[in-house]
Formats: structure tokens, sequence, C-alpha cells
């Protein structure tokens, strides 16, 4: 059963990450320029690139403080009692 939940939990997750970095770098510029970059009516010029890689450090910014809180919460779980380690010999 767990196998079966495990790819697609993975998927939505690198989804998840990959909207919210977008996301992210697009809000750290001009709404406008967003919205050209995206939908596709800004011609390629070195302004408009250099406005979206200025987002780029920030999504990079988010995710990192996203991925250590996620750290400190699974140090703050702590070790898994001694039930939880007979069920895993059981099963495997």
């Amino acid at each position: 059963m767990t196998s079966r939940l495990l790819r697609p939990i993975s998927n939505g997750g690198m989804v998840l990450s990959f909207s919210m970095a977008l996301v992210v770098a697009a809000s750290a510029i001009q709404r406008r320029l967003a919205s050209a970059i995206f939908v596709g009516d800004a011609r390629p010029s070195a302004a408009t690139g250099a406005a979206f890689l200025h987002g780029i450090p920030v999504a990079f910014c988010t995710a990192t403080s996203a991925l250590a809180l996620a750290a400190v919460m699974s140090s703050l779980r702590g070790r898994p009692g001694p039930a939880w380690a007979a069920r895993s010999e059981v099963s495997g």
C-alpha cells in the first residue's frame, strides 16, 4: 500500500516545489514584467532576463528557509518508540 502512495506523493511534492519557486520568482519582479515573461508578450532582452534572474535568489532563499523549518520540525519529532521498531521488524 505504501509503495502505491510514495510515487504520487513524491511527484506532487516536486510539482509543488517547482510552482512555489516560479511564484516566488515572479512575485519578486514587477507584475507587468512577470505577465509579459510568462504570457510571452515580452521579447527576449537583457533587461527582461535580468529582472527574472533577480527573482531566482529570492526563490532559493524561500526554499532554503522551508527546508530549514522542515529540518527543525523533524529534529523535534524525536526517535520512534519501541512499538514502531517492533512493527518494522515484523513487516520487513
